[in-house]
């Protein structure tokens, strides 16, 4: 069933590099690997388990409600990233682009939407939209999952049925590369290419509320919004 976002989007934004980081940690991979094992992983809800990655922040927390703590800025946008690709279980990784190449689109159309011959400047966001799966606080008081006392492995009833140990989750992140402007006009676009997801053809449309007096704002992929607050 296809859904609507809701994003209220209070500006934030930081002026940081995106910089191309390790998405594979050794050592954490050494030490979490022997823990999930045992377990059917083809059976993990959208092949992304919470609590099988490195957590560079709580992505549970950015699930499109705003709040003081979960405000964005490109920073947590990329720890919520690469905790999603720390929790991928599988070798797919068709909805996981390299950050590296996440930056260098980025930067380039960045580039190219403020060319010096523009009138107007436009802040190009980057967005993610993700469902993955956690390990259900009581799964294991309720038989959902069994300890192997070094790790878990799959549960099965008296007929054999499978107990499902997961609930699904979702994450939603959306920011700009910059913290500030120095104009109060300027325009605002999502481009595709930066609208990061495993679960595209779920989202039937994103609204932003820029906090401009104009209330939400349908913000399709690709097009240009013009945002000013001469009035506010």
């Amino acid at each position: 069933m296809k859904k609507s976002i809701l994003l209220t989007c209070t500006i934030l934004l930081i002026s940081t590099a995106m910089n191309a980081q390790r998405q594979i940690n050794d050592d954490w991979a050494n030490k979490i690997n022997p823990v999930f094992e045992k377990l059917d992983k083809s059976k993990v809800p959208f092949g992304i388990l919470q609590d099988f990655a490195m957590d560079f922040t709580d992505i549970s927390a950015f699930n499109g409600r705003i709040t003081d703590s979960t405000q964005m800025n490109i920073d947590r946008f990329s720890q919520i990233y690469k905790t999603l690709v720390m929790g991928n279980l599988s070798q797919d990784t068709a909805h996981f682009k390299k950050m590296k190449d996440i930056a260098n689109v980025w930067a380039t159309k960045r580039l190219e939407e403020n060319k010096a011959d523009r009138t107007i400047s436009t802040i190009v966001l980057g967005g993610l939209y993700y469902k993955y799966s956690k390990i259900k606080p009581n799964a294991l008081a309720d038989k959902k999952l069994n300890s192997t006392g070094a790790g878990y492995e799959d549960a099965y009833d008296e007929d054999g049925k499978w107990q499902n140990p997961y609930e699904v989750k979702e994450t939603l992140a959306i920011t700009a590369p910059i913290n500030h402007i120095d104009q109060q006009e300027f325009d605002v676009m999502l481009p595709d290419k930066l609208f990061l997801s495993n679960i595209e053809e779920d989202v039937e449309q994103i609204s932003i509320n820029f906090e401009d007096g104009k209330g939400f704002q349908d913000l399709d992929l690709n097009q240009k919004i013009r945002v000013n607050y001469f009035s506010t």
